[in-house]
């Protein structure tokens, strides 16, 4: 019987070792279970922390997405009117070359004619002067030498009529083309202003 009593208490002994072992055991197992949720929770709020960030940044990239569609047609839209208005400045520009030849040869032409007038006009006055110099010298000469002397006078007193009526002309055309011509170019200076300011 002592030999019971001892085996008894000895297996106690060793079953209260191994429960105290299970139960450090169950009580670790239970930390790390517990560390492990706590982890797990921390991690699932890290997870859809980052996936409202990334359904954030989605619906960012999607509006700049638009934002640059929209943009982008702008610029193909002002591309468009840039190509037009260049279209028009060069077209404008071929215009203002072409009237600026168009005056460049009025104004040389106008000049020459002028010129011209103006040697007529002195080389009548010349004939003139020689006309009535040799008329107070032949004043008292013979009728016919007065008659031919009347003649060419009369026809000086028509050239010189008609030389005042080319000027009176030339004067009057001056006039008229030259605000014709003003206007025109302010008319076209202010629709390049416009267009630019388009």
């Amino acid at each position: 019987m002592g030999l019971l009593e001892f085996s008894w208490a000895t297996i106690s002994l060793i079953d209260m070792g191994v429960l105290s072992i299970s139960i450090i055991g169950l009580w670790w197992l239970k930390n790390q279970v517990d560390r492990y949720t706590a982890l797990s929770e921390e991690l699932d709020k890290r997870c859809n922390a980052l996936q409202q960030e990334h359904i954030t940044l989605q619906r960012e990239h999607e509006s700049l997405r638009q934002e640059h569609i929209t943009l982008q047609r702008e610029h193909e839209s002002l591309q468009g009117q840039h190509s037009t208005l260049q279209q028009e400045h060069e077209s404008l520009q071929g215009q203002h070359s072409t009237l600026q030849q168009e005056l460049i040869t009025f104004q040389s032409t106008a000049d020459r004619r002028y010129n011209s007038l103006l040697d007529q006009h002195n080389a009548l006055q010349e004939s003139q002067s020689i006309l009535l110099d040799q008329h107070n010298t032949l004043q008292e000469g013979n009728a016919t030498l007065r008659a031919a002397l009347d003649a060419v006078t009369s026809e000086l007193k028509a050239l010189q009529t008609a030389h005042d009526r080319l000027s009176g002309r030339y004067d009057e055309l001056v006039e008229r083309v030259m605000p014709v011509f003003e206007i025109l170019a302010r008319e076209k200076l202010m629709e390049i202003n416009a267009r630019n300011q388009n």
